[in-house]
């Protein structure tokens, strides 16, 4: 199976009624990476295609002044879509306040978001309503964790410089915890926020972790639960090292969860680990074929998002890009995002 449609994971995500339009919403790193600023701002009007806002705070990137408009959506690929459509409207209300992701329009007068989905978070009674790694899989965090682990990861991935060992101090305390699942009784609070705040200090650690949180992460690796694997997953792939790689050609092999395989297979690709190429052609015939995905409404604008259909179809693409003949490195200077070379 190659690449399909996808659609929301129904334990992170309330799914908005039946749309016309489509579109491939892009992941939250894309998001972070191609945003020229975050702010914290409560919406002043908005009449669906234009939104004015009360810029409270700017925690990472680019000035924005103290009121600004919104305009047009900087990464929005649609797959389909119809003249009347509404999802592709801006959802924010009146007097809430939001963290933007923005990108300046051309002209630089007004600002874009993401998608209608993506590229913002709604904060209400002290909490936000979070991506990490794509609107699909939302976390409800506490303010204070959601600014800190969300300027840390703009200026990780704008090349800013990152107090490494101050975030550390907030995300350890978090992590040294027995691993969290989703809570199967929504009374359980105390379980739900230990959910979220693992969540989203996972998704944080995939930018900054190092060698010494192997050990760390194994407890998250062996959990049950394949959110907390696809984190945990996405976590050991930010450690470029010969024994992370390892971990994630063993966690391939054994018993994890089909999505969480899949990121497995996606942070190889991320480190650039063409030494593993043998291990997945090794791999390949045995790979699982089951259906994998965010879960079940098809009715969800963001159903053109495009996933592998199995984890084979993950493992076919990565080996069959890598045995064709790598392209001559570009000078650096010319790419400073290029993936490191093994």
């Amino acid at each position: 199976m190659g690449w399909r449609q996808l659609s929301v994971c129904a334990v992170l995500l309330l799914a908005p009624p039946g749309r016309a339009a489509t579109w491939d919403e892009p992941w939250q790193d894309d998001v972070i990476r191609k945003a020229d600023t975050l702010v914290k701002a409560e919406v002043l009007a908005n009449d669906g295609k234009s939104v004015n806002i009360k810029v409270v705070e700017t925690l990472a990137g680019a000035a924005v002044p103290e009121t600004a408009t919104v305009e047009g959506f900087s990464l929005l690929r649609l797959s389909s879509f119809t003249l009347a459509d509404e999802e592709t409207k801006f959802p924010f209300k009146k007097g809430q306040s939001y963290y933007f992701f923005l990108t300046k329009q051309k002209g630089g007068k007004t600002w874009a978001v993401a998608t209608p989905t993506a590229g913002y978070a709604r904060l209400e009674d002290g909490n936000v309503y979070a991506t990490y790694r794509h609107s699909f899989h939302q976390a409800l965090v506490p303010q204070e964790l959601y600014e800190t682990t969300m300027k840390a990861i703009f200026l990780k991935t704008h090349g800013k410089e990152v107090d490494a060992d101050a975030l550390r101090k907030t995300l350890l305390p978090i992590l040294k915890q027995a691993p969290q699942g989703p809570p199967k009784d929504a009374k359980e609070k105390d379980q739900a926020r230990r959910f979220f705040e693992q969540h989203a200090a996972l998704e944080t650690l995939a930018y900054f972790a190092g060698a010494d949180d192997l050990k760390l992460l194994e407890p998250y690796l062996k959990c049950d639960d394949y959110h907390v694997q696809i984190s945990a997953v996405r976590a050991l792939g930010g450690i470029d090292s010969r024994e992370a790689r390892e971990r994630l050609l063993a966690f391939l092999e054994g018993d994890g969860k089909g999505f969480a395989k899949v990121m497995a297979v996606w942070a190889l690709k991320r480190q650039n680990a063409r030494d593993c190429l043998p291990k997945l052609k090794e791999l390949q015939p045995k790979a699982p074929v089951d259906r994998v995905g965010f879960g079940g409404n098809l009715m969800d604008p963001r159903i053109g998002t495009h996933f592998p259909g199995s984890v084979k179809s993950a493992i076919d693409a990565l080996v069959a890009e890598w045995s064709k003949p790598e392209a001559p490195a570009k000078p650096k200077d010319e790419s400073p995002d290029r993936p490191r070379q093994r």
